[in-house]
């Protein structure tokens, strides 16, 4: 089985539709979360890969709004405001922009985890804000003309295909 995420504008969902079950798709809503306004300028889309080794903590400043989803171990995210909460390997939060501190509480393993986002251009070149950060994807420049301005509720999706019959690797 094949999986993928899907990032796009709308509210957070567990359903699945006909069309998408009726392919083999699953798609199940993993977080949601309102924000005011897209960045002004072309955007990209960018997915920062991080690994933390156990009982480590790092700061983050504020950022633009994005999910943040472990795909291994487990994470604490403290946001400013909010209590801290503890996200598993398969889930994910929508991180609004706020300062917030990521921790593996841990003591045994490693996580492994991926904040996914839409960043203005201007900030393509930036350093990123930690040395256990990578760059896993960036996509090209988005026209933001395309998108409608004010707020959004900004979605994350995982997205599952079922393999086709008589299909060869």
């Amino acid at each position: 089985m094949a999986a993928g995420s899907l990032f796009g504008c709308g509210g957070a969902s567990q359903a699945v539709s006909a069309k998408a079950s009726a392919h083999g798709e699953q798609v199940k809503g993993l977080a949601g979360g309102q924000v005011d306004a897209l960045p002004s300028g072309n955007l990209f889309l960018r997915v920062i890969g991080f690994s933390q080794r156990p009982m480590a903590t790092f700061p983050s400043h504020k950022h633009t709004p994005g999910f943040v989803y472990v795909a291994a171990g487990v994470q604490r995210l403290h946001s400013q405001g909010a209590s801290p909460r503890l996200i598993e390997a398969g889930e994910a939060v929508f991180q609004p922009s706020v300062f917030h501190t990521h921790a593996n509480p841990s003591t045994t393993r490693p996580n492994r985890w991926y904040f996914i986002a839409l960043w203005p251009t201007a900030e393509r070149h930036a350093p990123l804000v930690s040395s256990a950060a990578r760059v896993v994807y960036e996509s090209s420049d988005l026209d933001a003309s395309t998108m409608p301005p004010g707020p959004r509720v900004e979605t994350l999706r995982l997205k599952r295909h079922q393999p086709q019959r008589g299909a060869s690797l």
